[in-house]
């Protein structure tokens, strides 16, 4: 009997410590469009823009960094605001800074910087927005502002 409980209370522990496990990497991922993908890791701090091998992968390469907090699209462009990580303590987040990403998704696909733009600020996406004629874009894929 001894023995029976004794092997209960380790397979108790043992299914606890594989729980509290699998919470250390914990992440959610979203599709964009195309191959690209939003998503965060262990914290949602790390919320940034990846690049799958082909539609439908989740994660990838990060092609733009964390924190994103608004995306939208249209038939050519994904376009994202960021707040940067503060340079001071690169574990918060500087909500005083908002950066703009535009992303050209018809770009080939295995170009890792071409058709990447950014980070700029808002006169910079506004030009940038006219030069390509990029028209507007609805943000539908909105995060919290800060992620604390």
């Amino acid at each position: 009997m001894v023995s029976f409980c004794k092997q209960v209370v380790f397979y108790l522990i043992v299914a606890m410590l594989l729980t509290g496990c699998f919470s250390i990497f914990d992440n959610d991922f979203e599709p964009i469009v195309a191959e690209y993908n939003i998503g965060w890791i262990d914290t949602k701090e790390t919320r940034s823009i990846c690049k799958g091998l082909e539609n439908g992968d989740t994660g990838g390469e990060t092609v733009v960094p964390e924190y994103i907090f608004a995306v939208g699209h249209n038939d050519r462009y994904i376009v994202a605001k960021q707040h940067p990580l503060d340079s001071a303590n690169n574990q918060m987040v500087d909500t005083k800074t908002t950066n703009y990403f535009v992303i050209d998704y018809t770009k080939h696909p295995y170009a890792r910087q071409d058709g990447i733009y950014g980070p700029m600020n808002w006169d910079a996406y506004q030009k940038l927005k006219t030069e390509l004629g990029i028209g507007e874009i609805a943000f539908d894929m909105i995060y919290p502002d800060s992620p604390q």
